[in-house]
Order: structure tokens, then sequence, then C-alpha cells
């Protein structure tokens, strides 16, 4: 099993001709206790079982990254996401050895290849590009089984430039930083076809969990708790439903167990039904939530929106041998302009928009590199970005009008890309590094 906690990770800040600035090996990790953490440190990040005692991320041995390019714009936002992370990478001297892939249609003979799957294997992390328009045709499903990805994380921010789009109160949903830590092996989900008994009168669905993969989530959700507030809310059905009930009592069994000497953690239990209201009219209360595969199908969406229609939202897929950072989007409509969805948003066109790509690739740069501190950066810039510029698609979605009333010109890909280089450019003469649990997703 993957071990999830990453050692303390610092920032370290050192001054340049009168200013604060980020020095090149300055956002490395360092092991608390070998090198003194500075003041203001960074949130250390969950990990997959990669050693820190030959540094990875130098010339001599760069990050492996594989990207899945995917269909439709998938190409386009994962080339601007690559063009921002060797940005970063220039700028914090951190190395990438990107390699690409086909997957969806782009392949051959195949969604997902198995000499694909063999390289995501190898490799530090995978980013994933938008694929596929409906589960038919989808390969996300393949890649899952492939690569035996059991855990979702699905971050919901809602900073300032996200604020006019929500359709909730600026008082109530500013500041919401929450985390859902979705199972995503298991449960009622994935779909089978082969449930006995099922005729035309009637069919069933089965849920079940065992303990090994409640533990399993649970370690997971553990260690996202530790890297911030502490506090996880579980959400289920344990009132009703069997399965639910034996999540809860093993998932409180194993925190009894493995946060033992941890006061500063909690896990408190919520109803399904009530956490959706609670999330509504309450979301800052959240930091961690954790829950099962159908739950958590549900509720990703549900706290999506909480930042408003547009599809920005980032996710990340943890296997134990490798973890895919994407769009949070399994089938992302909006990567092809010529969809007819887009009949559906004010007869708007759907454009490629390359924010939700990003984001996974600040994600990854957190999650399974170990350096927080490029994360950062990348989300800093993405803020700067998003108040100069807006994407094709903004005048499509409610409550983007009043950004645009500034006007922000309105960029495609590529655009916004060079719009991120710039920002990331005049970033480098100045410290712009903000305190991870203020910015870091």
């Amino acid at each position: 099993m993957a071990a999830f906690i990453a050692p303390a990770v610092g920032l370290a800040v050192g001054r340049a001709q009168g200013r604060r600035s980020v020095s090149p090996r300055s956002v490395r990790p360092c092991r608390v206790g070998v090198i003194p953490p500075p003041v203001r440190s960074a949130r250390p990040a969950l990990r997959m079982a990669t050693s820190l005692t030959k540094e990875k991320g130098t010339p001599e041995r760069p990050y492996k990254i594989v990207v899945l390019t995917g269909d439709g714009a998938g190409p386009a936002v994962t080339d601007v996401a690559i063009s921002v992370l060797e940005s970063v990478g220039s700028f914090a001297d951190i190395h990438f050895d990107f390699e690409r892939l086909p997957y969806g249609t782009s392949g051959d003979d195949t969604a997902v290849s198995a000499d694909t799957i063999a390289a995501c294997e190898r490799a530090d992390a995978v980013l994933r590009g938008p694929q596929g328009k409906t589960r038919a045709d989808s390969a996300h499903e393949s890649l899952r089984v492939g690569l035996g990805l059991f855990a979702q994380l699905r971050p919901v921010t809602v900073n300032e430039q996200l604020v006019a789009q929500s359709p909730l109160r600026p008082d109530i949903v500013t500041g919401t930083d929450l985390l859902v830590v979705r199972e995503v092996s298991g449960g009622a989900l994935p779909y089978t076809t082969d449930a006995e008994g099922d005729d035309e009168e009637s069919a069933s669905s089965v849920m079940s969990y065992d303990t090994a993969a409640v533990e399993r989530i649970g370690q997971v959700a553990l260690s996202a708790a530790g890297l911030r507030s502490g506090r996880v809310v579980n959400v289920d059905k344990a009132d009703v439903m069997n399965v639910s009930a034996f999540w809860r009592r093993k998932l409180h069994s194993y925190f009894a167990k493995a946060a033992k000497n941890r006061p500063e953690i909690s896990l408190d239990d919520l109803y399904v039904d009530d956490f959706c209201r609670e999330v509504v009219l309450r979301p800052r209360a959240f930091d961690v939530v954790v829950t099962s595969n159908l739950f958590g199908d549900l509720l990703c969406e549900t706290v999506a929106a909480l930042s408003g229609p547009q599809r920005l939202s980032p996710s990340a897929w943890f296997g134990d041998k490798v973890a895919v950072f994407g769009p949070a989007d399994v089938y992302n409509l909006s990567a092809y302009p010529e969809s007819t969805m887009g009949k559906t948003i004010r007869n708007s066109s759907l454009v490629a928009n390359p924010v939700s790509t990003i984001r996974a690739s600040a994600m990854m740069l957190r999650y399974a590199l170990a350096e927080p501190a490029a994360a950062n950066l990348i989300q800093q810039a993405l803020a700067r970005t998003m108040d100069a510029v807006s994407t094709l698609d903004a005048p499509a979605y409610a409550g983007m009008q009043e950004m645009l009333a500034g006007n922000a010109p309105l960029v495609d890909a590529a655009g916004f890309g060079d719009a991120m280089l710039s920002s990331l450019d005049f970033m480098k003469q100045y410290e712009y590094v903000c305190a991870p649990e203020e910015c870091g997703e």
C-alpha cells in the first residue's frame, strides 16, 4: 500500500536587492529535523511511495510525467498546462520529462492501451486531458481499472474570482475551501450488467464494502486532514443502510487506531441528506469530507456548484502505484466546441477552457510530487490571470457579466496560456507565494 504522508515541506524565503523573492532551490522539500523549517512553512503533500533520499526534479533525475492528451480540445489544454509547468519549473529549478501518450479516440486500437497503462505505472504522476462525450466512448473507466485507482480528491475553492458565479450570497460562500475524499473502487459503482435475477420488470444493484476498502480510504482522508485543519466529516446513510452502518463503524475504528496520539484530528458524521442541506447553508464549516462511491458521485457535483456553473474544477485519482490528475469532469463537453450541449447554455458554443487542467497540474505538484510551493505559484498566477482575462465561454454563464463589465479580454485556450506565462514572468520579479492554508487546494 502506498504511503500517502510526505515529510513536512518548507518554503525558504530569501532577500534579493531589497525585496523578498523565491530562490530557485528554495521550493524543494526538506525533512524536519535535518533542514530547519522556515518560520512560515508550507503545507506538506499527499505523496505516493517514493523516496526523498535521492532527490527528484533535478536535471539528472527529472520528474517523469505521462500526459494523456485526450480528445477534442484535450491536446490544446494539456499543452497549456505543460507550458505553465515548464515556466514554474524554470522559476523554481524543478525539471520535468513529459511523455505524451494517446488517450481515448486518439489511440489506434483501444481507448487505453496496455503500453499506456505500463507507462503510467512507471511515471511519477499522470496528467490527463478531457476525453469522451458519453460513458460509451469514455476511456476513464479503463484507466481507473488498469491503474487500480481507488480514491478521488475533489477540491472546491471559492476565491474572489469565482464569487460572482456562485448561486449563493457572497457572505455565505466566499472563502469556501473544502476537499471531498471519495472512494471510487467499490460500493454501488461502477455500473455492472450481470446482476443475477434482473428482468424487464425489476432490477437491482449491489452496494458493498469490506474492511480493507474502508480502511484504505480512511488512510487517505486521515492524511489529507493532517495536511489541513485536522477536521474530517464522514457522510453516509447509516440510519437506514447496513452497508453505511458498516462503513461508519470501520472508519471510526480505523481513525481510533491510526490517530490515537493525534488530538488535532477529529472525525464527525453526517447523514448524506443532512450534509446536502448544511453544505449549502454553511459551506465554510467543512474541510475534509470522506464518503463512499455513490454518495461521492452525487456530492462532488453538488459542492462543485458552490463556485458556479462554469466547469473549472480539478481532481486527483490515487492508486497504489501512481496518481492521475485532470479536469474533474470525466466527460468534459466543454472540450468539444462542436457539441450541441452548447445550445442549452444561451445558444453559446462551448469552447476549450484550460483552467481545470491548469489547476490539476497544481494539484499534481502538491499531492504527487511534494512541491507545494510550486503549486502555490501556479495558483497565485491563475488568480492574477483570471483578474486580467476571461475565457471565450465566460459570457455563457450567469454571474460572469459583472466580471466582463470591466472589459477583461476574452481569450481562447492558447491566449489564456500566454496570459498565465505573463503572470508568472511578472511574479518572478517579486515574492508571490501565499500561505498554503489560504490558497492551497
